[in-house]
């Protein structure tokens, strides 16, 4: 993973974290995003992980919601070259499950 790629960490309402990470080895312009969930990120207690399709960099991502009932993910996307478009998906934490959210 070049030192450009983007990984960002998130420490949810009931204690668990999500790392959000470009593919490793993958080009910037296009691959997939990782999500992964974390029951104690420290130990490397691993609970579930979800990869979805990338076309562009990740922008950023961000909770948008973060109770200890519900939390969700929204990570953006831009695409390369000179459109500069966007696209967004948003990931759900479900128990100790990650789910496209519909």
């Amino acid at each position: 993973m070049s030192s450009d790629s983007y990984a960002k960490a998130f420490t949810l309402a009931n204690g668990y974290s999500l790392v959000v990470v470009e593919g490793a080895l993958e080009p910037r312009s296009i691959g997939s995003v990782q999500v992964s969930l974390y029951r104690n990120l420290d130990v490397g207690d691993f609970a579930a992980s979800l990869a979805f399709v990338r076309d562009g960099t990740i922008l950023k991502a961000e909770l948008v919601d973060n109770s200890q009932k519900q939390q969700k993910l929204v990570v953006t996307m831009v695409t390369a070259g000179s459109g500069n478009y966007q696209s967004t998906q948003a990931v759900c934490v479900v128990g100790e499950s990650l789910t496209l959210c519909q």
